[in-house]
């Protein structure tokens, strides 16, 4: 009996340490891709375009909906429009990837940041996006289900 619980704990243990490592593992590397779109951001015209061919773009388009989070913190705290709309593509890509009707009729909700936007503009598309995730974030991505790019499938 004794010996049961004792690999039944180790079991335990183990499957935490490992959900732990892979968390640990995704958000270190998500935060990397986008420090590499942020410091390159301003190299290029559309970052999203000529960064696509980036390891950080593959990275952060292999992540699936664990990149949503980031990306939409990310879309918030910068105040480079240009950059600003990249993300918001690479958001809505990302987004598009779920089956659930319901998730899909959320996003219709968000409209893409463009380039003929006026800062006042942006800053209310950056908001709308904001409030979109924060109310249907949960559709996207559950930040639990770490093992998977599509969370909301």
């Amino acid at each position: 009996m004794k010996t049961g619980a004792k690999i039944a704990g180790v079991a335990i243990v183990l499957a935490l340490l490992s959900w732990t490592g892979i968390v640990l593992y995704w958000h270190l590397t998500i935060r990397s891709a986008i420090t590499y779109f942020d410091d390159h951001a301003a190299d290029v015209p559309r970052p999203w375009d000529p960064l696509a061919d980036t390891e950080a773009f593959v990275t952060i388009r292999g992540a699936g909906c664990r990149g949503l989070p980031y990306l939409v913190r990310a879309i918030e705290e910068s105040k480079s429009p240009e950059y600003q709309r990249g993300l918001s593509m690479l958001v809505f890509f990302e987004a598009t990837k779920v089956t659930s009707a319901e998730a899909e009729a959320k996003l219709q909700q968000v409209t893409l940041l463009s380039a003929d936007d006026e800062p006042a503009e942006t800053k209310k598309k950056v908001d709308a996006i904001r409030a979109w995730w924060n109310q249907h974030g949960h559709l996207y991505h559950q930040w639990w289900r770490v093992w998977s790019s599509r969370c909301g499938s």
